[in-house]
Order: structure tokens, then C-alpha cells, then sequence
């Protein structure tokens, strides 16, 4: 039985429903379904069970026990033929990433594409999600690491790096008459009254500190990613409120003054699970993150658990 057969039934059994997962894997759900048939089939059980009417995915008791198998098989042989690549020299396979959607540019800008360049024949696998669910699918296996810049916990099975942190600045396009022009850094009650320009996760955090100050601000714009929230401040009167590492580039025409407080910083984490076996490219990616942020100085101190 083709190997890849058993992946796709793994990615059924990650998802949804039968269309999700043909998404996920690029092929029509009609073949996806008639792979599921060729392994029922094959073994002589039932590996999902179908309803009338009920779309969610649910495994029969074979099917979980298939999965748990199908996953150590596939694992088993990705280690095998990755295991080979130290002796030829051609680091291959499948790179998993969970990311934080504010952080998801940052980490291919500074740190994927300068890996792709040195190894152009790995594959990644990159999703945007919340803190939550890198835990989940890192703990599941189903990611090798995960990128977030909220608030995480520190867990003893995951290795973590600490690194940059981000802090709050005020962004404006140049010529732009403020009230806090000569100020070097800027208070939130600077703030009030001016007509506000962020993207969702972090107005939340910024709205939950004023609210403890008893400070009401007057968002206009609220988008869903950084590089939204600067076009529009770039192209309008608002103030933008963004949280950004000290050495992040703005684009041209735009200023920033530093929002003073202590509540005001989001830590960046890269992290993975310590209790799984890397495959040769994953610890490939984790020696090159590691010594690029070394030497771009951006490790925290006793940044690595």
C-alpha cells in the first residue's frame, strides 16, 4: 500500500469533514473517499463511520487504532529516509510551522527564506493559528514548531526561545500635525480623542489596559494584520497604535514614537515539542533559527528553556 494513502487517511482524521481534508491535501474529495475505500477494503474493516446526513468526520474504534498506528508507520519512515540524508548531504522532508498571524511575514522574511535558500528541497507546511492550537498540534505531533507573540505558558515538554520583544509604538505618516509632536514617547492619555487606527488581537490587549486606567479611546480602523493597519495610516489622519520590535523597518513616510508602560510589551516565542524526535530537517531549521537569532542578537537573556 502506497504510504501516501495512510498520510492522506491521517489528514481525514485531523479534520472536519471529507471536503476539508481534500482541501487540505489538493485532490478532489472523490478520490480522497476512494482512497478510504481501497485501505477499508484492504484491511476488511470499517474505518469511518458514515451516517446518513452527518457530514463530521468520526472514526470507528479501527480507525482510531489504524491512525495511531498509521501515524508511528509514517513517522517510522520519514525518519528513515530523512535518517539518510547525513550521508548525502541533501536535507529533504516536511517542515511544519503553527504561526500568529501578526508574526507570520516577520518569521518568513527573516527566518524561512534564508533557510529555503540553503535548502531548497525542503517542503513547508505553514499555517496561521492561535497560541492554543500550536500547543494542541505540537503536543499531537502534527507540528514541529510553532511562533506566537501572546501570552504563552511555560511547559516542561517544550523546548522555547525567547526573543524581541514587542512593544507598543504610535505610527504616523510624516507632516502629520500631532498634539505630542516634540514629545520623545508618548503616554495613552496622549491618546484620547484622536481618532485610532489597530488590528484586532492587540486593540484588545490595548483596549483592556485603558479600561484599567479609565481611559476610553476612539478606534476608526481595526483590521486583522499589521501591514493593513500602516496602509491605512499611511494613507489617512489616524494614529496607528501597533506592537513591533525596536529593530522592525516601517515603511517609508511613516513615524513612531515609543507608548510608555510597563503592561505595554508581547514576548515572542518560537518553540517545540522536546518529547518527540526531530526528523534531520527539523533539527537542520532549529540549529540555523537558532544561530541567526544569535547573531542578530535577538535571544533574550536565559531566552532558551
Amino acid at each position: 500500500m502506497d504510504l501516501d494513502v495512510y498520510r492522506n487517511f491521517l489528514v481525514l482524521a485531523e479534520s472536519d469533514t471529507f471536503s476539508a481534508a481534500a482541501r487540505k491535501l489538493n485532490i478532489v474529495q472523490t478520490a480522497l473517499g476512494s482512497q478510504i475505500n481501497k485501505l477499508e477494503d484492504y484491511y476488511g474493516v470499517q474505518l469511518v463511520k458514515r451516517q446518513k446526513g452527518v457530514k463530521h468526520i468520526e472514526l470507528t474504534s479501527a480507525g482510531l487504532e489504524f491512525a495511531q498506528k498509521a501515524r508511528q508507520l509514517c513517522h517510522f519512515e520519514d525518519e528513515l529516509a530523512l535518517g539518510m540524508q547525513k550521508y548525502s548531504g541533501n536535507v529533504t522532508g516536511t517542515l511544519r510551522f503553527g504561526v500568529s498571524p501578526m508574526r507570520s511575514s516577520y518569521l518568513i522574511e527573516a527566518f524561512l527564506m534564508p533557510f529555503v535558500k540553503l535548502h531548497p528541497n525542503i517542503i513547508f507546511e505553514y499555517e496561521e493559528m492561535v497560541t492554543v492550537a500550536q500547543v494542541e498540534k505540537l503536543r499531537s505531533g502534527t507540528l514541529d514548531f510553532a511562533f506566537s507573540n501572546a501570552s504563552t505558558e511555560i511547559y516542561p515538554e517544550f523546548g522555547m526561545l525567547h526573543f524581541e520583544q514587542e512593544q507598543f509604538y504610535v505610527i504616523y505618516r510624516q507632516g502629520l500635525e500631532v498634539p505630542w509632536a516634540e514629545k520623545q514617547e508618548l503616554e495613552l492619555t496622549d491618546l484620547v480623542e484622536l481618532p485610532l487606527c489597530s488590528y484586532f488581537t492587540q486593540f484588545s490587549m490595548l483596549r483592556r489596559i485603558c479600561e484599567e486606567q479609565g481611559l476610553r479611546l476612539q478606534p476608526r480602523f481595526i483590521t486583522n494584520t499589521l501591514s493593513n493597519t500602516l496602509t491605512v495610516v499611511k494613507n489617512s489622519n489616524n494614529i496607528g497604535v501597533v506592537a513591533v520590535t525596536a529593530s522592525e523597518k516601517l515603511p517609508q513616510g511613516l513615524e513612531r514614537k515609543l507608548l510608555r508602560g510597563s503592561q505595554m510589551v508581547c514576548n515572542q516565542i518560537f518553540y517545540w515539542n522536546k518529547n518527540r524526535s526531530m526528523s534531520v530537517a527539523a533539527e537542520t531549521f532549529l540549529q540555523f533559527f537558532l544561530e541567526r537569532a544569535q547573531a542578530k542578537d535577538l535571544l533574550l537573556k536565559d531566552g532558551l528553556n
